[in-house]
């Protein structure tokens, strides 16, 4: 523990949490106590927290209140002692505030606690893990990724192109083919008709050179 006082607020708001907590969920007259006891302590009213007044404002008991007779203010303020200890062993170990009461009176005490510093120096070290620089690796790597598809792209449109000389070449070819045997199938014709009309004059000098040979057979 610390020997140093909190401020005001930070006590305010421990006891907050205290009196939401579990462990002062249970005891409706301990809840009681320990607000009363911290708010006039923090409102500079620590010399009223006497037996007799406690008793009066707390616990309704009347002016004539004898704490030698009776015992609700040292038996509840007992119990409030160990509420405290158990919270601040439990539910709130990370509390910044301890609050306590000391034994022989009323008036708590306030420390801060020791377990809180480490927890609150870590955050001056946050900046060495400078989270930044691992944003902008995944996009430096990211711009040859876009720039594979631009290299690629190109090739479609080669093998489209060769494609459709290779199909020029093929008609053009094929043109060619049907030209050539026209004109082979034009010439077979005219051949062939002319052909025919050679063939009569042949048979009749055939014809007429057999019956000059006959004639001269007989005349001989």
């Amino acid at each position: 523990m610390e020997p140093a006082t909190p401020a005001a607020p930070a006590v305010r708001e421990t006891l907050e949490r205290l009196l939401a907590s579990e462990t002062f969920g249970r005891s409706e007259r301990a809840r009681r106590l320990l607000r009363y006891l911290v708010e006039r302590e923090q409102a500079g009213e620590a010399d009223r927290l006497k037996g007799v007044s406690i008793a009066m404002d707390v616990f309704g008991k009347d002016g004539d209140f004898d704490g030698s007779t009776d015992a609700v203010v040292r038996v509840q303020a007992g119990r409030l002692r160990e509420l405290l200890d158990q919270y601040f062993a439990s539910e709130g170990i990370g509390e910044p505030v301890r609050i306590a009461i000391p034994r022989g009176g009323y008036v708590p005490s306030y420390e801060l606690n020791a377990i809180r510093l480490p927890a609150d120096a870590k955050p001056a070290d946050a900046p060495i893990a400078r989270p930044s620089k691992h944003f902008e690796k995944p996009e430096a790597a990211a711009a040859p990724v876009d720039a594979v598809p631009l290299t690629t792209t190109p090739a479609p449109t080669q093998s489209a192109s060769s494609l459709t000389r290779q199909l020029r070449f093929f008609w053009a070819a094929m043109v060619l083919v049907i030209a050539m045997l026209g004109i082979l199938v034009v010439r077979q014709g005219n051949a062939f008709l002319r052909g025919d009309d050679a063939v009569a004059p042949v048979e009749v000098e055939t014809a007429g050179a057999t019956s000059s040979v006959a004639s001269q057979t007989f005349e001989g």
